[in-house]
């Protein structure tokens, strides 16, 4: 696997970390809403278009409910699936 992969995998992964977190820090959020552009543009210039699906999309709408509604480890049903 491409160092770049890793790396933006690594990205995503911790972005959401943050993201799921019971507590996160209003201030970080323009930080965030960054990182998560930065993770897609570099994973985007090693992988396949196939693999940036409505998914993938959704994550940068998933960072801006944190400012509308809250913290998001309660509003999700991945627990109940």
């Amino acid at each position: 696997m491409n160092g770049h992969v890793r790396l933006g995998l690594m990205r995503f992964s911790r972005m959401f970390h943050n993201i799921c977190g019971k507590v996160w820090d209003p201030i970080d959020l323009p930080t965030l809403r960054e990182d998560v552009a930065t993770t897609f543009s570099m994973l985007e210039w090693e992988l396949l278009e196939a693999f940036f699906d409505v998914m993938m999309h959704l994550t940068l709408h998933v960072v801006e409910e944190l400012d509308i509604c809250g913290p998001i480890h309660s509003r999700w049903i991945y627990p109940i699936e």
